[in-house]
């Protein structure tokens, strides 16, 4: 067998390999910028009175969803996400809802201290769990508002 390369072969394949480098060094950063955008924009709008939010960034535009329970929340929110350095574009797709989300955010404010845990590798609730379950649908009942 024979093994020798031209120079041509041997700079083509070179140059192929740094090509291909290069492209995935670039997009695993842009990677990492974005998630860093996510991370610094989400923090930012925790601050803010929403019942919740979601934050999706693509390169460096932003898009907001959510739930607020009026208008001034959810322009808040959006200029927090304007301070946020690296941001050129907001999407603000929050969606004001008033008194509605008030049950929202008592059911949030219980499942952040509990969790309802699953039978292993079924989709079950296990046992342990009815009690949230039943918080839950005490919660829901006493709303003054429809959810």
């Amino acid at each position: 067998m024979d093994f020798r390369f031209s120079h041509f072969e041997i700079l083509t394949g070179a140059g192929t390999l740094l090509l291909c480098l290069f492209f995935v060094c670039v997009f695993s950063e842009a990677s990492a910028i974005e998630n860093t955008l996510a991370a610094d924009l989400s923090n930012s709008i925790e601050a803010e009175d929403l019942y919740w939010s979601s934050v999706e960034v693509s390169g460096q535009g932003v898009v907001l969803s959510g739930a607020a329970p009026d208008v001034p929340a959810k322009r808040s929110a959006e200029r927090r996400a304007w301070a946020v350095p690296g941001i050129v574009s907001v999407d603000n797709q929050i969606q004001v809802i008033g008194a509605a989300g008030t049950c929202q955010q008592q059911l949030n404010d219980y499942l952040a201290n509990e969790t309802i845990s699953f039978k292993t590798g079924k989709a079950e609730i296990a046992e342990d769990s009815f009690h949230v379950l039943s918080m839950l649908a005490m919660i829901v009942r006493t709303c003054d508002t429809p959810v």
